[in-house]
């Protein structure tokens, strides 16, 4: 599993022990909380500068991280986490990350809090963005898909054919359970 993936059931904990907690100035101050924040933030921030955070699944682990951050209101992590949300919203102007984030930030009602408004700046950025491009025109190709072990498959979605034949099956339960794995469905009976 990536670290971002594991991080984000850290941020779940620390959040819970956050809310949890009838002290919350002496969390602040503990050393040992203030280290996993340190490295939740700072993980997330090399995965993006490395170019290596997990398109696919990181929209909903980033918001668990990014939650716990806005509950936490620490403005130093929050800094360095919004400015590395923009720095992959700049590398990945296709990924959704940032569109996701604010959907799942917003039922928080963030007001006129500067990071939540520094997210709506950038998201506003990055439709102008797309708005200069204009509209594309429809593709069959995933430039994105990422279907591990199984290149034959991801070529095709990666490329402009609608159809597909793949027999790596022993029969059609296996096919199903395969697809409900590798496309995140719920399973067909055999």
């Amino acid at each position: 599993m990536s670290p971002v993936f594991q991080h984000s059931r850290w941020a779940e904990f620390l959040q819970s022990v956050y809310e949890g907690s009838k002290d919350k100035d002496a969390l602040h101050k503990d050393v040992i909380f203030t280290s996993m924040v340190t490295c939740l933030v700072e993980t997330f921030e090399s995965k993006v500068r490395n170019n290596k955070l997990e398109t696919q699944s990181a929209d909903a682990r980033v918001q668990h991280i990014a939650s716990f951050l806005f509950v936490l209101g620490d403005e130093v992590f929050l800094k360095k986490f919004m400015a590395t949300v923009c720095v992959h919203s700049y590398q990945s102007p296709k990924s959704c990350l940032l569109q996701k984030l604010i959907q799942s930030l917003e039922q928080r009602k963030p007001g006129d809090d500067q990071f939540w408004i520094k997210l709506l700046v950038r998201r506003i950025q990055q439709l102008e963005e797309v708005e200069k491009l204009g509209i594309c025109s429809f593709s069959w190709n995933q430039e994105d898909a990422i279907v591990v072990g199984h290149p034959l498959v991801e070529a095709f979605l990666k490329g402009p054919r609608q159809r597909m034949r793949y027999e790596a099956f022993t029969g059609i339960g296996h096919a199903r359970n395969w697809a409900a794995k590798h496309f995140h469905r719920p399973a067909l009976p055999p």
